[in-house]
């Protein structure tokens, strides 16, 4: 089964790139690359699904979210290029600016941070998403803003959240 979807991914990508397909070829092109995507655990396989989709999708956001997901754990140099490129693309992409200050977070880029927030009209500070706050109340702690840091973590705190629980955890996530 799984040599079947193969060798149609395969097939597929062939005939879109010889000009030989329709809108319907290339939607299921992208389930498919899609459905490999997420069976397979190695890189080398999963990049090449992907670069085969980006070769036919070059403005999807969530294929260079992917694209950056995979690196994660290969090369965060890679990884931030590829959340770059799809924030371009959709700068209000919450799981990829997670991932992206992640990364930026965790290795004391902070003037990245503050950079990213600028050049996007303080998007951070506009998104109503608890993990993103989080990250931010914790930016500003790391900057020294401690006022605005514990304004931040109060807000979280009141915003109504209903399962505590959840937001004991993504406190641990962040410290």
């Amino acid at each position: 089964m799984m040599n079947l979807k193969l060798t149609e991914f395969d097939n597929l990508y062939k005939s879109i790139l010889s000009s030989e397909t329709t809108d319907k070829n290339k939607d299921q092109f992208y389930k498919i690359g899609m459905s490999l995507i997420e069976t397979y655990d190695a890189y080398r396989i999963r990049e090449t699904f992907l670069s085969k989709l980006l070769v036919i999708f070059p403005n999807d956001a969530l294929l260079m979210y992917y694209m950056g997901h995979i690196n994660l754990g290969v090369s965060n140099s890679k990884a931030m290029m590829w959340f770059n490129f799809s924030l371009r693309q959709d700068p209000n992409f919450v799981e990829c600016i997670l991932d992206y200050l992640k990364i930026l977070f965790d290795n004391d880029m902070f003037g990245a941070i503050a950079a990213y927030n600028k050049e996007n009209n303080d998007i951070l500070y506009k998104i109503n998403d608890n993990r993103v706050r989080l990250i931010v109340a914790s930016y500003e702690g790391k900057m020294r803003n401690f006022e605005r840091s514990i304004r931040k973590y109060l807000d979280i705190i009141s915003s109504g959240r209903k399962n505590v629980t959840q937001l004991l955890f993504l406190c641990a996530i962040v410290m």
